[in-house]
């Protein structure tokens, strides 16, 4: 699948989902993110903090296909 580019985190996603980030300020790598139209929330004690300039995100290009 191809992703988008990477976006900060003082921007927000146009779409409700499932999204990857990264804060390039602590070293814990590419972690699953969960934008749900207003706020971030993830299942650790980290998320994308719009105030952080170091916290990027990004998405998928496309629809992902329904798994059967």
């Amino acid at each position: 699948m191809k992703r988008t580019p990477w976006f900060n985190a003082d921007v927000l996603p146009v779409h409700a989902g499932r999204y990857e980030w990264q804060c390039n300020n602590v070293s814990m790598g590419i972690q699953q993110a969960f934008f749900n139209g207003v706020r971030w929330w993830t299942r650790t004690d980290f998320e994308p903090t719009a105030t952080c300039k170091h916290c990027q995100w990004r998405g998928l290009t496309e629809k992902a296909k329904e798994q059967k």
